[in-house]
């Protein structure tokens, strides 16, 4: 072969190289989920207790009537069945009613089951999301005053031993965030890399991550404290209520079958996502035992503006729900509300201009967004703040200084305040006061 043929095939098998990889990267799409799942868990007596996941599945699987496709074990006990959904559809059309009238006839029929603790739909939950151009971060009561003369970054920038888990649709690649961005996990695809290809997800947990903890041409809330990534969304931007569940109790610290131990637990466990209905057992049941290991979970409120009751795990008791603001200090005008609400926080307003909306990374870049998913990430990250000065403050503590401290709401445009039918809370957060409140608690050491 002479020279000329040689460099023609070098070039021939570079670009089959480059193709292949272009290939295998485009091989993930967009998971399709199965609406017809559910989670149970059984009572702890002996004959419980004996019986295995299997022989629980194929209980669960007679009581129905309709064969399971999957199934999986869950933290704390529970356990997922996912239904065959073409039996599903079978079996509806049969009985001449809709699929989703035989879900709720397989519900009762579980919870009316002496030995079962909880049967609960496994909803697929979706992302909430309808230096001086970070307006969030100056004065308040627009913004949560991190930066400037009275800024509580005067005090802390954060600390490397605090963590924020971002449970969400994953982290893609940003340099802003590589500094802090610590080893997490996809329970989307039980793989140690939860990376977000960003198919359908516009980035959305890469941009929450960044309000959170960004350090480099963007800075988000608490730039020197650390990320962790749980991947329980797909590249849709949809994921099932399970995932979810089990994503918090591993940021938490927790053991979850199948999953590696988290060597990060987590301080505080970001949530910018929801679905509607009412809070369940298994939520509340999560939620408690994170709360009691002593780690603080934050909820966006969702997006419909509608009131919160309706929109979980936002609704769940012990969370800090959070409420979005704009520019204006007003509720921005997509914004949930209601009594159920901790604090607002800036969430911003794009349907105008872009500037608007709240600046965070994506892949590689950065991008304006609005929703309740964005203003969450800065209580989080103010947290992460408080915790840096004071380390021993208990979740109860955190909210109670969070609601005291925080910012008044101007009562000055009657449909998009924040007061009256459209409470948002106590106010909107601020980060100089809760910083202040986390100093002022027993066991205070300054850094």
């Amino acid at each position: 072969m002479n020279n000329k043929h040689l460099i023609r095939a070098i070039i021939s098998l570079v670009s089959l190289l480059l193709l292949g990889s272009e290939v295998a990267k485009a091989e993930r799409p967009p998971k399709i989920l199965n609406p017809y799942r559910i989670i149970v868990k059984y009572k702890s007596t002996p004959s419980t207790q004996s019986m295995s996941l299997q022989n629980k599945v194929t209980n669960v699987s007679h009581q129905a009537g309709i064969q399971v496709d999957t199934s999986k074990p869950m933290a704390n006990g529970a356990f997922v069945v996912a239904f065959d959904k073409m039996a599903v559809n079978s079996m509806s059309m049969n009985n001449d009613i809709s699929p989703k009238e035989l879900m709720e006839r397989t519900l009762k029929k579980l919870q009316n089951d002496p030995n079962v603790l909880y049967a609960i739909h496994d909803d697929i939950l979706s992302t909430n999301y309808n230096h001086k151009d970070q307006w969030d971060e100056l004065a308040a009561p627009r913004g949560v005053q991190v930066e400037g003369e009275n800024g509580a970054w005067n005090e802390t920038m954060g600390d490397p031993s605090i963590v924020v888990a971002v449970v969400d649709t994953g982290i893609a690649h940003n340099d802003d965030l590589t500094e802090n961005r610590l080893p997490g996990y996809s329970f989307v695809y039980g793989s140690v890399d939860p990376t977000d290809e960003g198919y359908e997800t516009g980035y959305h947990g890469t941009h929450v991550a960044g309000t959170v903890a960004a350090n480099g041409k963007l800075i988000g809330m608490a730039p020197h404290s650390k990320i962790l990534p749980v991947q329980v969304l797909g590249d849709n931007g949809n994921g099932y209520t399970s995932d979810v569940i089990n994503g918090v109790y591993w940021a938490a610290g927790f053991d979850v079958p199948g999953a590696p131990r988290n060597r990060n637990p987590a301080h505080v466990v970001n949530l910018s996502l929801g679905g509607n209905r009412a809070c369940s057992a298994a939520w509340k049941e999560a939620i408690d035992a994170v709360l009691y290991n002593g780690t603080t979970i934050v909820v966006a409120a969702g997006n419909e503006d509608n009131n919160v009751v309706t929109s979980s795990p936002a609704n769940c008791p012990g969370v800090i729900s959070v409420a979005a603001t704009n520019r204006h200090a007003h509720r921005s005008y997509y914004s949930n509300y209601g009594t159920r609400v901790t604090i607002a926080a800036p969430g911003g307003e794009i349907r105008w201009l872009s500037s608007r909306g709240i600046l965070s990374t994506v892949k590689d870049g950065y991008a304006y967004y609005q929703g309740t998913s964005m203003a969450a990430p800065h209580v989080s990250g103010i947290i992460a703040l408080m915790l840096s000065v004071n380390p021993y403050l208990t979740p109860a503590q955190i909210k109670e200084i969070i609601v005291s401290t925080a910012s008044e709401f101007p009562a000055d445009k009657p449909g998009y305040t924040c007061v009256g039918d459209y409470s948002c809370g106590a106010g909107i957060i601020f980060a100089t006061g809760a910083v202040q409140g986390a100093m002022e608690y027993i066991g205070y050491q300054k850094k």
